[in-house]
């Protein structure tokens, strides 16, 4: 592995989103985003999964790179996974029905939203640890400063949006957590890669906090609609409905970054955390 220096706390600003019709790539191309990014900043991969379905090897087209990916049906073997092999991409893949698995009806699964959760208690533990090693003499609390703080991020791939449960159009209490976890990337030092067919299907804010909209092949109208109101120009609409596989295009996304040291960095819901500290 080529050597790097892991980021600094603070300015690893990645929120990713690729929005498009099923099978036209999407997935795979946040699978190549992920590959990067580790290679680039090293780092944890874990993710969430509708079945166990992404593919172990992209194509020739995204580089041809084998990926180290591990299955596990619960959050507790992924977290024990992840323990025991913290180079492979741990992904939870809950059984599906639909797979033929035998599953009931009152069965609690594993969500995107527990993924989502426990990837903010990685982090917590992982940024606590740095800043400890930094500052041997000083007592840990959740107001220090990460300045100067270096450490490996968190990568968290979400095959499918929807998966999300707690990313619901409607802004409720209950999805209070969601949105302060969303505005916080930044600070919690870790990367969202977020696919979905349709964005209107779940929150706006999700493509309004990102930094970077992959939008590959798209053909209804009301799809397209939520991409022109996320920026898309009209002929960058008319491009989008005639694209091939794993050809998108990327509109313009806004400045996160500024926009949060505009407004003081005050976030909804930042007196909240999402998951519990772990150490």
């Amino acid at each position: 592995m080529s050597e790097f220096v892991y980021p600094e706390v603070g300015t690893f600003n990645n929120l990713e989103a690729s929005v498009g019709a099923r099978g036209m790539g999407k997935t795979t191309w946040q699978l190549a985003r992920a590959h990067q990014l580790q290679r680039e900043s090293g780092g944890y991969v874990i993710g969430h999964s509708l079945g166990a379905r992404l593919t172990t090897k992209l194509p020739k087209e995204l580089g041809g790179h084998e990926l180290p990916i591990k299955y596990h049906t619960t959050l507790a073997s992924l977290e024990r996974g992840l323990r025991n092999s913290p180079g492979k991409w741990h992904i939870l893949a809950p059984p599906l029905a639909a797979d033929g698995n035998a599953v009931s009806a009152g069965e609690a699964l594993a969500t995107a939203d527990a993924l989502l959760q426990f990837s903010a208690r990685l982090s917590t533990s992982i940024r606590k640890n740095a800043w400890k090693r930094r500052n041997p003499l000083r007592f840990w609390n959740s107001n220090v400063s990460m300045e100067g703080v270096r450490c490996p991020p968190v990568i968290v791939l979400i095959d499918e949006g929807i998966a999300i449960e707690s990313a619901g159009i409607s802004r409720k209490e209950e999805n209070r957590w969601f949105l302060q976890f969303l505005y916080s990337l930044r600070h919690y030092h870790i990367a969202l890669l977020y696919a979905i067919q349709d964005g209107s299907a779940r929150s706006w804010r999700v493509l309004e906090q990102a930094t970077r909209i992959f939008v590959f092949k798209i053909r209804h109208e009301w799809a397209l609609q939520c991409m022109r109101a996320a920026g898309a120009t009209k002929e960058e609409i008319d491009e989008i409905r005639n694209l091939e596989k794993y050809e998108h295009v990327e509109i313009d996304a806004l400045d996160v970054k500024s926009l949060e040291e505009e407004s003081a960095g005050e976030m909804p819901g930042e007196d909240e955390n999402p998951g519990d500290d772990h150490t």
